[in-house]
């Protein structure tokens, strides 16, 4: 008996799951060979999990990838399984994991996928601050992801704060975010203050959060006396 390729067999099985048929010989198959094929398997389940099959062998298949060195590979079908609204709390850990590894950068793409589904805020917020000190840039993306959402405003200003001095173009941007929600204002007009530099970029955008009501009126103000200032200092020095 001539015995079929693992490739093959996935391949097969693919286009099957694509039209709609055997579905659950699939997910056998896709069970069974996890470990001797990874990428091929993570494609069959992917497409089981695009027609609703499958979802908790796919759950299963992804942890146990986690154990492996196919991380890629794992959140690639967390993804489409938080996508279908599956597997968020496993993603969530998934996650957690992958920040204790040189891998942050692919736990912050997992993270992503989960707060754009409501999930996962507070780990997400805990994983964004004890990267703050180590990849303050991926710490700031994170935030501002989060920021979107409504979540972490203090977290995301002391942040902001902690990265004005080692990281000014991240930390402005964090707070243009925040400002945008009608947070940080206060911790703004500091820095406007403070740093001319960092005051001239954060100024306009302060203008333009006004136009969107985000901000109070007295910080406006405040600002519109720093750019007048400004403006006098350069031409009547």
């Amino acid at each position: 008996m001539v015995q079929t390729k693992p490739w093959r067999a996935l391949n097969l099985f693919e286009k099957l799951v694509e039209k709609g048929q055997g579905y659950q010989e699939a997910i056998k198959v896709a069970t069974r060979l996890i470990r001797g094929d990874p990428q091929g398997t993570v494609h069959l389940f992917e497409k089981l999990v695009e027609k609703g099959q499958g979802y908790q062998e796919a759950i299963e298949a992804a942890k146990d990838l986690m154990q492996t060195d196919y991380y890629w590979e794992a959140v690639n079908l967390f993804k489409k399984l938080i996508k279908k609204g599956q597997g968020y709390q496993e993603a969530i850990e998934a996650a957690k994991d992958l920040m204790q590894t040189d891998y942050s950068w692919i736990a912050l793409q997992l993270f992503e996928k989960l707060i754009e589904k409501g999930q996962g805020y507070q780990e997400a917020i805990e994983a964004a601050k004890d990267l703050i000190q180590t990849n303050p840039w991926e710490a700031a993306d994170l935030f501002v992801i989060l920021v979107e959402k409504g979540q972490g405003y203090q977290e995301a200003i002391e942040a902001a704060k902690d990265l004005i001095q080692r990281d000014p173009t991240r930390a402005v941007q964090l707070f243009m975010k925040l400002l945008d929600k009608g947070q940080g204002y206060r911790e703004v007009l500091s820095f406007i203050h403070s740093d001319p530099a960092i005051g001239a970029q954060l100024s306009l955008h302060i203008v333009y959060s006004l136009s969107l009501q985000v901000i109070p009126l007295y910080l406006f103000v405040q600002v519109q006396k720093y750019i007048n200032n400004k403006v006098q200092r350069r031409f009547f020095p």
